[in-house]
């Protein structure tokens, strides 16, 4: 079969562009990939909440990060460092966010 095509967390300095490119690596290595699959797999209610996510319609909670990590099936590192992504991304001042973009440059290196 066709080689595993899923892109890596750490090329990436937006969640969201991550989990929009995932999306599209797994719809193509399996066509039958859809956002209610994700849903079903992670848990949510809302078959539609991956989607609303990538679009920036709705944010991730700590809880649903780790439900992400597990459909992601990211190992120990990727999933700190995709942790770290969010936080920085959804950080609401702007020490936070200087602080949490140490931390995600730290972990690029």
């Amino acid at each position: 079969m066709g080689k595993r095509t899923a892109p890596s967390v750490y090329d990436f300095l937006d969640y969201r562009q991550f989990l929009r490119a995932w999306y599209e690596a797994e719809k193509a290595r399996l066509p039958a990939f859809s956002y209610r699959y994700f849903a079903r797999k992670a848990g949510f209610s809302s078959p539609n909440f991956l989607k609303l996510v990538i679009e920036g319609d709705r944010n991730l909670s700590e809880e649903s990060i780790e439900r992400f990590v597990r459909v992601l099936k990211l190992p120990d590192n990727e999933a700190t460092f995709f942790r770290d992504l969010v936080a920085w991304n959804q950080a609401r001042n702007i020490a936070e966010k200087n602080l949490l973009f140490e931390r995600v440059i730290a972990s690029q290196r």
